[in-house]
C-alpha cells in the first residue's frame, strides 16, 4: 500500500528539479527495455483509425525527453517536431538524431508554453508527460496552447497514469540495479524509488535516489549520487475525458495504452496502469 500526506505543498515539476543533467545522462539507460518501437506502433494504429487522412504526418511530441518516439516516427517518414522543458534531455536528442541524420526539429519548451507558429497534424505526449502537469491551471493552459497547433483534423494522443488502478497497485518502493559499461569501466546504477500517494490532490510523489558504482579494479567504488522528486498527476478516466471536453476537444476514444480495440467500455481499462486518450477540435 503507498504511503499518504505529502508534506510538501508546492508539488510541482520545474526544469531545475526534474530530469537534470545527472538524471538526463542515465535516463536512456534506466529505459533501455522500454518498448519505443512497439509504442510508436500503437500510436501509427490510432492514427490509422481515426484520422480524417492517410499518409505520412507532421507530428508534434511535447515531452519529447531524448527523442526515442520522435526519432523512431521520423525514421517512418513522418516530418517530426519535439519540445520538452529539460535542456538536458533536448541537448541529447538533438546529438541522437543528428548521429542518425535525421531532420528533426527540437525545442526547450514546457508544454503548457508551446509556442511554434504553426499547425501539426498529431500532437502526442507519451510516457504520461501529461501526468507532469500537476494543477489544473497548467493542465488548462497546456490544452489551450495544444489547440493553438491544431487544425480542424488533427488529432491529440495522450496517456496517463489510470487513477483506479494508482491507488490499489502502487508499490511504495522500488529498486532497480543496472549493470553496464560507461567510460571504459564495469559500473552499477542503483536507482530506488519511494512513493507517496496524495489522495486529495491526486498526485504521486515519486523520489528516485541513484548511485552509481564503479569499478575501476577490484572494488566498487561510490563515484556518485544524485536524488530528484518528480510530482506525477494521475487521472480517472472520466475525469480526464471532462478536462478535455471543457477545453473544447471531442473524445474520440478511451482504452488501455497499447491496446486500441479494448476501448474504456470493455472492462480492460479499469485494470491497465497506463490509459490512452485521443481527441480532436470540437466543430
Amino acid at each position: 500500500m503507498a504511503l499518504k500526506n505529502i508534506k510538501n505543498t508546492e508539488q510541482k515539476n520545474t526544469e531545475q528539479t526534474v530530469f537534470t543533467k545527472n538524471y538526463a545522462y542515465y535516463y536512456d539507460l534506466f529505459y533501455k527495455d522500454k518498448p519505443y518501437a512497439e509504442e510508436c506502433d500503437f500510436v501509427e494504429q490510432l492514427i490509422a483509425k481515426f484520422s480524417n487522412h492517410a499518409g505520412k504526418k507532421t507530428i508534434l511530441d511535447v515531452g519529447c525527453g531524448t527523442g526515442r518516439h520522435a526519432m523512431i516516427l521520423a525514421q517512418r517518414g513522418h516530418h517530426v517536431t519535439g519540445t520538452d522543458f529539460s535542456a538536458d534531455m533536448i541537448a541529447l536528442a538533438k546529438k541522437r538524431s543528428a548521429d542518425y541524420n535525421l531532420p528533426i526539429s527540437f525545442h526547450v519548451m514546457p508544454m503548457q508554453e508551446t509556442k511554434l507558429n504553426k499547425q501539426f497534424d498529431i500532437i502526442v505526449g507519451l510516457f504520461h508527460v501529461f501526468g507532469y502537469l500537476t494543477d489544473y491551471q497548467d493542465i488548462e493552459k497546456m490544452l489551450h496552447a495544444t489547440k493553438e497547433h491544431m487544425h480542424k483534423d488533427s488529432l491529440l494522443i495522450l496517456d496517463f497514469w489510470n487513477g483506479e488502478v494508482v491507488l490499489k497497485d502502487t508499490w511504495p518502493q522500488k529498486v532497480k540495479i543496472f549493470s553496464e559499461t560507461v567510460n571504459g569501466l564495469p559500473t552499477r546504477i542503483i536507482r530506488f524509488s519511494f512513493t507517496q500517494l496524495d489522495t486529495t490532490k491526486n498526485i504521486a510523489e515519486v523520489r528516485f535516489q541513484t548511485l552509481v558504482l564503479e569499478k575501476p579494479h577490484t572494488q566498487e567504488i561510490l563515484t556518485s549520487e544524485f536524488e530528484e522528486t518528480h510530482y506525477m498527476r494521475y487521472f480517472f478516466p472520466e475525469e480526464i475525458k471532462n478536462y478535455l471536453q471543457a477545453q473544447g476537444f471531442e473524445v474520440l476514444h478511451l482504452c488501455p495504452f497499447l491496446d486500441l480495440e479494448s476501448g474504456g467500455s470493455a472492462g480492460k481499462l479499469e485494470k491497465a496502469w497506463s490509459g490512452t486518450i485521443v481527441a480532436k477540435l470540437k466543430p
